[in-house]
């Protein structure tokens, strides 16, 4: 994980595709990590419609795919929720493996 100050795998999860203001959030983060924190990764992006069962399915894949994932920024707080639930069923030590906001 990214414990004294080391790098970041970072997913990025979008509500809709058709959502202008979900992808605006989520660009907004982007340029800001690349102005403000450049050595963070983006290792996965998704589109999980809003849904919080449609994000835990995601990560749960993404989890199991890439276990070093350690922040999810989610576009709205019903997908975060679906993120800690699926923290909760493949990371070792649940939401406290990984930052979701």
């Amino acid at each position: 994980r990214a414990a004294g100050g080391g790098v970041r795998r970072i997913a990025l999860l979008y509500g809709e595709a058709t959502a202008k203001h979900s992808t605006a959030r989520i660009e907004g983060f982007r340029a800001a990590m690349q102005d403000h924190c450049g050595h963070h990764k983006i290792v996965f992006e998704a589109y999980a419609n809003w849904s919080i069962s449609a994000a835990k399915k995601v990560m749960s894949a993404a989890f199991v795919a890439d276990s070093d994932i350690s922040a999810v920024v989610c576009a709205n707080d019903g997908m975060a929720l679906g993120v800690v639930e699926a923290a909760m069923t493949t990371l070792p030590n649940g939401p406290a493996d990984v930052l979701i906001t």
